[in-house]
């Protein structure tokens, strides 16, 4: 079973499902069954119904088996503001950063890193 990271815990799909009330990871058991199971948008929103878990966690957990996502975090959101983007909610200001990412010819996971990483170092 995979381990999922959820509020600084460790804790396995079946853990995670039991949480959930339900058999949420039941098909997963490798880092590329996560991968493929985060792509279709039943699971995503399944995952959601998870207490604690929002999109920002889903985009996330998607990074961390190897998909190229935007997951926009506190630091993301005060960079969009200083580059004068209003603020916008989680799904259009995820759009923002992909097709930003696509006018420059960049990985959208690779940007929403740079972005980051130079936002969390600012004062």
């Amino acid at each position: 079973m995979v381990a999922l990271f959820h509020k600084g815990a460790i804790c396995t799909g079946r853990c995670v499902s039991r949480t959930a009330g339900s058999a949420l990871f039941t098909e997963v058991d490798t880092r590329e069954d996560l991968h493929a199971w985060l792509d279709r948008q039943a699971n995503r929103a399944a995952l959601r119904t998870v207490r604690g878990v929002g999109p920002k966690s889903v985009d996330y957990m998607a990074n961390l088996v190897g998909r190229s996502h935007v997951a926009v975090d506190v630091h993301l959101r005060a960079f969009a503001v200083d580059a004068g983007v209003p603020d916008l909610p989680y799904d259009r200001l995820r759009t923002v950063y992909e097709e930003a990412a696509a006018l420059l010819g960049h990985d959208q996971g690779a940007l929403e890193h740079a972005v980051w990483r130079h936002r969390s170092k600012a004062p």
